[in-house]
């Protein structure tokens, strides 16, 4: 089997690299069809997650339609990774980026702090490219050594510092910050929750590990995000950084900060639902 997923990985890299670009996105949005056809778990959870998305007036017809647009972004998204995204920066806008270097003008690190939307990868090209040093934390998606540490190779082939999550790897989170370095993070992993917040009207489990690290480091945190716009065209934005005065409770800060990060992130699931790839159960009552 793991042969068996490496070469499916090389094979949808040729065929990537080997169409035209509008030719690969037809077959990215055929293969989102035969996803969210196929994906039964995945395809439950995304209308779920566009029933609070879309809020309490949205009809079954809506929420269906917007996690089936979800998947098929999904799969453009992957296509466009594997072709190559920096190939995409002509055809993306950026604001805010002096945000990001007010929050690293403190000397303490900054958080670039982002959900499974978009092209969270596309957001982190102007840090590079303004010279920054950009760290990203990575999970293991795809249950494959191999294909793990391909994916994490064209990552890096990018100018990204791929740093792997383990149990491990606080210690390195924390001297990225402290050398003053951007780190960017996702927040929406179920898997990892310890803090329930509420969002999108309802309460949801994410991790809070973020927020610690901000607390305990004096890093600022900016929201980021690079949204798909018509044409298969990005918005890459980066808000200001979070205001946050701690009470001096670290317990009651982490839950508190982490409530303003997710605050943050609601506007953007609201505006762009059918862009959130959020395929497992984050939400308290499921």
């Amino acid at each position: 089997m793991t042969m068996i997923l490496y070469i499916i990985a090389r094979f949808l890299s040729f065929l990537a690299h080997a169409l035209p670009r509008k030719s690969l996105y037809l077959l990215a949005g055929i293969c989102g069809d035969m996803l969210y056809l196929a994906w039964r778990t995945g395809r439950h959870n995304a209308r779920e997650n566009m029933l609070f998305a879309l809020g309490p007036g949205a009809s079954r017809r809506q929420i269906d339609r917007a996690a089936h647009e979800t998947l098929r972004n999904f799969t453009r998204y992957y296509a466009e990774f594997l072709h190559g995204q920096e190939k995409l920066l002509g055809r993306t806008s950026c604001s805010g980026l002096e945000n990001v270097d007010q929050a690293l003008a403190g000397g303490q690190g900054v958080i670039l702090v982002s959900m499974h939307m978009g092209s969270p990868e596309l957001a982190g090209f102007p840090v590079i490219h303004s010279q920054h040093i950009l760290n990203v934390v990575v999970d293991s998606q795809f249950g494959n050594d191999r294909v793990n540490r391909w994916i994490q190779r064209l990552r890096a082939k990018s100018g990204m510092t791929v740093i792997a999550a383990n149990k491990g790897v606080l210690p390195n989170l924390m001297r990225t910050l402290r050398r003053n370095e951007a780190l960017a993070l996702l927040i929406d992993c179920p898997h990892l929750g310890n803090i329930d917040v509420k969002f999108c009207g309802t309460e949801a489990k994410v991790p809070g590990g973020t927020a610690a690290l901000a607390l305990r480091t004096g890093a600022k945190i900016v929201p980021m995000s690079s949204m798909r716009t018509k044409g298969n065209h990005f918005i890459t934005c980066f808000d200001k950084p979070l205001d946050f005065k701690p009470s001096g409770n670290f317990s009651s800060d982490v839950k508190a900060l982490t409530q303003r990060i997710m605050d943050s992130m609601e506007q953007k699931v609201r505006d762009y639902p059918d862009q959130w790839f959020m395929f497992q159960n984050m939400w308290v009552a499921g």
